[in-house]
């Protein structure tokens, strides 16, 4: 039988609207670049993968995070969100050595600054900034889980919420990027199951 995903709605606090990781074919490119023309980029193979950052020019790629598990194949929706004035990367990437774990991270766009936002007990993925830069969405796991909750957090890690009502997104396979915010910011759309389906909070 085939499967038909469906959009689940959900009203949030914050202002934001999404802004994605380029896609083809249905899989993840590994790179992205930000409006004042900064380049996001992983390269490797096999258990050997490393994420860079460069400007324009002759000025030398910085390595950023190395890993030695391929992101595309472990991380759920987008690999990584450029803050809305280009000057943060906030990017999803396979714990350095825990396979099948994901963990989200903040770096500054010269390469400094790099920060792990997601607690140690759990698995997260598939981040978006809000349009002020203040505000974050992300997927939640728990470790051994293979269930994904919708959350939210402040820039700096803090006043972490989960979306109120069911909000699971039993995608347990990287896909295109599954949370979306409606042109207006007052609420969240994320990819589901048909199981799934219901209206959740208001709109």
């Amino acid at each position: 039988m085939r499967r038909q995903r469906a959009w689940m709605w959900a009203c949030v606090g914050a202002v934001v609207v999404a802004a994605g990781t380029s896609w083809a074919g249905g899989r993840a490119l590994l790179s992205s670049t930000s409006r004042e023309g900064r380049v996001a980029y992983w390269k490797g193979e096999g258990q050997r993968w490393e994420l860079y950052l460069a400007g324009s020019g002759s000025e030398e790629p910085r390595l950023v995070y190395r890993s030695a598990f391929a992101p595309a194949e472990s991380c759920l929706g987008r690999l990584m969100d450029w803050s809305p004035d280009g000057s943060v990367l906030l990017f999803c990437a396979p714990a350095a050595a825990q396979r099948g774990a994901t963990r989200l991270f903040i770096v500054r766009q010269d390469g400094s600054g790099l920060r792990c936002l997601t607690p140690l007990s759990r698995y997260e993925a598939d981040p978006c900034w809000s349009p002020d830069g203040r505000m974050i969405a992300f997927l939640r796991s728990t470790a051994g889980e293979r269930d994904w909750s919708v959350w939210t957090m402040r820039a700096d890690a803090s006043g972490r919420e989960r979306v109120p009502g069911e909000a699971s997104v039993p995608f347990a396979s990287p896909s295109q990027p599954i949370l979306r915010w409606s042109a207006d910011g007052k609420t969240l759309a994320w990819r589901a199951q048909p199981l799934a389906l219901g209206l959740l909070g208001g709109q």
